[in-house]
């Protein structure tokens, strides 16, 4: 069985929402819902939380279920990581020092260690199956050792299988492809970049490693040679909201606001539970304190992840853009 490469979706790391309203409390407060990618509440996770003060201090770690958090904070600036099992890290960096006494919410998306791309796209497919036809079965046997180590968040192992496909069958794509991929949770794109291109020499056309090396620029902030690549990729795939998505961050991550709030619009009606589109449409409304626009994105998040736990934090995430409107 041909197993597909995966794609990963660094920008989950880069993004999140936020507002700060005023209140009551003594202390600001960080209320935060996390959710996967395909909407279902994480069930458990762990906030760690290190003031952004450059004495040394103690980081809070504390651990969460149901998909919701509150947390009371001491300082104004903190570095805040989310972590779940299986699921791709967030890292967010939080600044209230100049909301008073406020309340931030933040709405945090976590991805699959492995966001696979199969074969429903034709782009990258017709060479790719001719390539790894003649593929030994021992190369296979450990590609697919490495799949499920990484599925499980064992990338040491993971990389330790795909280099043993790979010195059976040096032209075998997919652990090249993977590798990159695991490189980039690892935030080296340099060295994903070497695994990446080398698959490309084999298969031009291979949409897994193309989405990847677009992801690398951007880590990179080569954004000019990701807008290439990334539109390279909508001219040529089937399913155009993940370039499209990945386009609108790029010039969201320049300030261009309109071009992606624009690509971010496009993605999300291709594909309407596309939830990233959603949170970056309701970044950049917050951003640019366009409460209207904030109010509908949130509502399409709600309805997308249909949740009543999620509901409930959206309605008072939305009862403080009211106030802070008025």
């Amino acid at each position: 069985m041909k197993l597909p490469s995966t794609v990963i979706l660094m920008f989950t790391l880069l993004f999140c929402n936020g507002l700060a309203a005023a209140s009551a409390a003594d202390r600001p407060t960080l209320r935060g819902a996390v959710v996967t990618s395909d909407g279902t509440l994480v069930e458990q996770f762990t906030v760690s939380v290190r003031p952004a003060a450059k004495q040394p201090v103690l980081n809070v770690r504390r651990h969460f279920t149901n998909g919701t958090f509150e947390l009371e904070l001491q300082e104004r600036k903190y570095e805040v990581v989310i972590t779940a099992p299986r699921l791709t890290g967030v890292r967010l960096d939080l600044d209230l020092s100049q909301n008073g006494n406020a309340i931030d919410y933040k709405v945090v998306i976590l991805h699959r260690l492995r966001n696979e791309l199969r074969d429903s796209d034709p782009v990258g497919t017709r060479s790719v199956r001719r390539l790894q036809t003649d593929v030994p079965e021992p190369a296979k046997t450990a590609y697919s050792q490495g799949v499920e180590h990484h599925r499980e968040g064992r990338l040491e192992a993971a990389l330790a299988s795909f280099r043993e496909a790979m010195a059976i069958c040096p032209d075998y794509t997919s652990p090249m492809i993977d590798t990159g991929a695991i490189y980039l949770l690892f935030n080296r794109p340099e060295a994903a970049m070497f695994y990446l291109q080398r698959a490309l020499k084999l298969d031009s056309q291979n949409l897994a490693a193309r989405i990847n090396v677009a992801t690398a620029l951007i880590l990179k902030k080569e954004y000019n040679d990701a807008v290439k690549q990334l539109t390279s990729i909508v001219r040529d795939s089937a399913d155009k909201s993940l370039p499209h998505l990945l386009l609108a961050k790029v010039y969201f991550l320049q300030k261009k606001y309109p071009l992606a709030a624009e690509l971010a619009q496009t993605a999300t009606a291709e594909n309407p539970r596309l939830l990233d589109g959603w949170q970056l449409l309701l970044t950049m409304a917050l951003e640019q304190k366009r409460y209207a626009e904030a109010r509908e994105n949130l509502m399409k998040l709600r309805q997308a992840i249909n949740n009543e736990t999620f509901s409930r934090f959206v309605e008072d995430q939305m009862s403080r853009l009211a106030e802070e409107n008025n």
